[in-house]
């Protein structure tokens, strides 16, 4: 599998609990669900990867970038920090 059947995964299951602020098309770092939602879907797909490793890039990318953060930009700056690891 790839980084795109990451991001076009069904977020069905959680879109509904997602906060009205910021809407479907971001990640909110925030919620504890949908942290462990995106950590548990990169696994899931590309299970060579590490689960502390994609911990660490999933928190650096949660500091790193500002709220709202977009789907596209977070998932390529995990895919970034995975890939240069």
């Amino acid at each position: 599998m790839s980084w795109e059947s990451i991001y076009k995964a069904s977020w069905q299951s959680i879109d509904h609990k997602h906060r009205k602020k910021y809407g479907r098309n971001f990640v909110s770092c925030e919620e504890r669900y949908e942290r462990d939602f995106v950590i548990s879907l990169i696994k899931e797909i590309l299970p060579f990867y590490a689960r502390v490793d994609i911990e660490k890039a999933v928190d650096d990318c949660c500091a790193s970038l500002e709220a709202p953060r977009p789907k596209d930009v977070f998932w390529q700056c995990v895919k970034d920090k995975l890939q240069a690891e």
